[in-house]
């Protein structure tokens, strides 16, 4: 017995607009649901419409508060103050700093230095 038809892949999901919500910060699991399909399958329409695994798209977003984290520190703020505006320990904001310093370099960016 055959199963149920493949759900067709849409015209507009091609690499440039899997790009474009790559640069939006999507992760591949809201790209999914968006489209009402699961992780899996997106998965296959990737590499059908030809996706060629890009690391700078791979791994896990950044945590949000990384980003303030590293603003602030910009502003001039020490750890130690940030940790507390934010209720976790020193270690932790230095932990996201570290993130977002490697980050920073792997774009070609110098600032922290």
């Amino acid at each position: 017995m055959k199963g149920p038809e493949p759900l067709p892949i849409p015209n507009h999901f091609t690499v440039d607009w899997y790009r474009e919500q790559k640069e939006l910060r999507k992760t591949d699991h809201e790209i999914a649901a968006s489209f009402f399909i699961s992780y899996a399958l997106l998965q296959k329409w990737k590499r059908k419409i030809g996706w060629d695994f890009d690391s700078k798209y791979s791994g896990r977003r950044l945590n949000p508060h990384t980003e303030k984290m590293k603003e602030l520190n910009e502003q001039g703020y020490k750890p130690g103050e940030i940790a507390t505006m934010f209720s976790v320990t020193r270690e932790t904001v230095k932990n996201h700093l570290k993130r977002a310093m490697a980050i920073d370099v792997e774009n070609g960016e110098n600032k922290w230095f």
